[in-house]
């Protein structure tokens, strides 16, 4: 009997040392569900971001408040940093108060109270390309207000708000492109097939979110004309041309003849396709399916 009681004795001491050297378990914020209540701001959109991609410069909001003007980026309304709410700071947290000046439409035409985006600044520079990004909804999460989020081009977002009573609360995930992080530079040779009612006379532009020295969505840039091959193919390269550029086709120097997707089955219109991306393939070998009121006309 007394061997038992020191064997428990000894199995008790044990069991309070390791208790005694455990760490405590510290359980980090859930961004997705926890993130600072402000209070509304009268008259205006609150709109309270976490960017889980860091911004290295300002970031900037851009929409119906300011008519989507971006000639001088120092103009534009800047998100400042949460800081400390109560007795907790903020870490990462954004927050802008944005006036409704003129109701802006969603492409249904349902009225919203704003409509516009983050954009963050590079060396005070604006650029489309460093908007927040949207591959998946997943991308782009709402916590609180009343917003409507849909996608756009080439991995865009449009944000509709319809509310200044609450803030509306976001969690953005990435950037289109991210300006923190070098973007790859490739020369790119393009080979494109046309569908055979081109006539052989058209001219093959490419278009697109391109950089200096290459114009960027110009329908009738010299520069970006394709060449024609004997096998019937158009080429061009560009030199210099970031990984991830947007671009599409288009005929004869007009938006009015740009490529369109396949005819689907039992239907006489074919409809716009997505914007192209760029990978890091530099032979890039595509397919224009219809050209828009040349070999079909463009569906409602």
């Amino acid at each position: 009997m007394k061997n038992k009681k020191l064997i428990f004795a000894s199995l008790l001491i044990l069991a309070t040392i390791f208790m005694g050297c455990k760490k405590e378990t510290v359980t980090p914020p859930v961004i997705e569900t926890d993130y600072p209540e402000l209070a509304a701001v009268s008259g205006k959109v609150l709109i309270v971001a976490y960017f889980e991609e860091a911004p290295c410069g300002d970031v900037v909001f851009i929409g119906s408040n300011n008519g989507w003007d971006t000639s001088d980026p120092s103009k534009l309304v800047k998100f400042t940093p949460v800081g400390k709410v109560g007795e907790k700071v903020w870490d990462g947290w954004y927050k802008v108060a944005i006036d409704t000046v003129g109701a802006a439409a969603d492409k249904d035409g349902v009225m919203y109270k704003l409509a516009g985006k983050p954009v963050q600044l590079k060396d005070g520079a604006f650029d489309w390309g460093h908007q927040v990004g949207y591959d998946a909804e997943s991308d782009v999460v709402k916590k609180n207000g009343e917003v409507d989020i849909f996608p756009g081009y080439s991995g865009e977002c449009d944000i509709f708000y319809g509310s200044t009573e609450e803030p509306v609360v976001l969690v953005f995930k990435k950037w289109k492109k991210n300006p923190c992080v070098a973007t790859p530079k490739r020369n790119y040779t393009f080979t494109v097939t046309v569908p055979s009612a081109t006539p052989n006379d058209a001219m093959v532009r490419i278009v697109g979110d391109f950089k200096d020295p290459y114009p960027s969505w110009s329908a009738d840039a010299e520069n970006m004309k394709l060449t024609k091959q004997a096998n019937g193919t158009y080429t061009i390269t560009l030199n210099n041309v970031e990984e991830g550029t947007a671009y599409k086709y288009v005929l004869n120097g007009t938006w009015d003849n740009e490529e369109l997707a396949v005819v689907e089955d039992g239907a006489e219109c074919a409809n716009a396709i997505e914007n192209r991306k760029l990978g890091s393939d530099t032979n890039v070998k595509d397919k224009v399916e219809n050209w828009k009121d040349i070999t079909s006309p463009r569906c409602p």
